[in-house]
Formats: C-alpha cells, structure tokens, sequence
C-alpha cells in the first residue's frame, strides 16, 4: 500500500518540524506557497510516493487511585522502553477529557518494524507493565495506516 505526501518546503514552520510532519502524518499538501523573490509567490509541492507508515495505538482505562502513576509510568518509563526497540520512529501519549482514559499511538515507518515488534518486544513490554499495573487498568490496542 502506498500513500502520497508532499514535502512542506515552506510553510511558516521551522523546517524540521515541517520535514517531519510532512513525512509523519500529511497525506498531502497542496496549499504550500513559498517565495523566490520579494513580492511574488508560487506554489510549490513535490509529491513523494513512500510506504504508508503504520500506527500502533494502546488506548487504557486507568483507575482513578492510579492514574498519577500510571502517567509518570508511561511518560518516564514505558515509552521510552518502547521507543528503544527501535521498530517506532514516534509516539504520543495523550489524556482523554474523559477521566482515566488514555492513549498512546506509536508510528512505525513500515508493517513490518510493527511486526517486529509484535513478534520480538511485546511479551517483555507487556510482562514489565504488569509488574507495575497487575489490575486496574484495562488496555486495548488498536493498528491503523496513514
């Protein structure tokens, strides 16, 4: 499966930010404008064909007597354990306005570092997360293409 994305060469955000965006989560961008002499404007967009990236999000409902743990768990532990697998390029961790739930969506470039990961690392994600949760938070994954 292949997805189109643009580069964003010039959009008003610091061009890492704008690399990473563009290659992370923009199916396209037609609306990019760049300027190569004072006064005029063009429109710019290279289109790059790439394989779709694949993201893997674990959404958990915390019980409220641990939810302050279970967030400096996930933010200085987890994740990071996580990402040093190094079969994801991000993550995100985000609370719900809806007390106790949570998710977090990790990005991997390809099906196959998520496979990777599903087949090498989860056991021992899973094992290190019920050391520190054995009940009260109840976990549902979820994988999604971009």
């Amino acid at each position: 499966m292949y997805a189109v994305i643009s580069t964003i060469e010039s959009c008003g955000l610091p061009s890492k930010i704008g690399r990473r965006l563009s290659s992370a989560f923009l199916p396209f961008d037609r609306h990019c404008v760049s300027s190569r002499e004072p006064g005029k404007q063009q429109a710019r967009q290279r289109d790059i064909f790439r394989p779709a990236m694949v993201l893997y999000e674990v959404t958990a409902e915390v019980d409220e007597p641990l939810r302050e743990r279970y967030e400096w768990y996930m933010r200085e532990e987890h994740i990071d354990d996580v990402l040093s697998t190094g079969c994801f390029v991000s993550a995100a961790f985000a609370r719900s306005e809806t007390p106790g739930r949570y998710r977090t969506s990790y990005l991997a470039a390809s099906r196959s570092d998520l496979d990777r990961y599903l087949a090498g690392h989860t056991a021992e994600m899973r094992a290190r997360f019920l050391e520190h949760f054995p009940s009260g938070v109840t976990l549902t994954r979820e994988v999604w293409t971009t």
